[in-house]
């Protein structure tokens, strides 16, 4: 027996248009995932970083899981997890490859500082 599951993603960017569906609130995403452009480097833009924490505050209200894009550093990565993500994925965790790859050094020492 196969068990399938299935999983709705909006991605927020000010860059695109607000999703149709996602306007009327008709539709709640099981994810959230945040642009690498707005990721990348927020921990040292002040605007960005409010913007990103306020979404990921509001989508956790809401029961939706947020998942960080474009974690390239370690700053990255702490300024993910204190916005509150729930998942981050990046070049600073390991770069994609087929199989997937082990983590980074630094990943690993990141993660064994949580």
């Amino acid at each position: 027996m196969t068990h399938q599951s299935s999983a709705t993603v909006t991605i927020f960017s000010p860059f695109t248009a607000v999703p149709k569906d996602f306007e009327g609130a008709e539709l709640q995403p099981d994810f959230v995932k945040l642009d690498q452009e707005l990721v990348r480097g927020a921990h040292g833009d002040r605007v960005r970083s409010v913007l990103l924490h306020a979404v990921a505050e509001a989508a956790h209200q809401l029961g939706i899981s947020v998942v960080a894009e474009g974690v390239e550093t370690a700053d990255d990565a702490n300024f993910c997890r204190d916005i509150g993500a729930d998942l981050a994925q990046g070049y600073f965790f390991a770069r994609p490859a087929s199989p997937p790859p082990s983590l980074s050094d630094e990943a690993q020492r990141w993660l064994a500082n949580l």
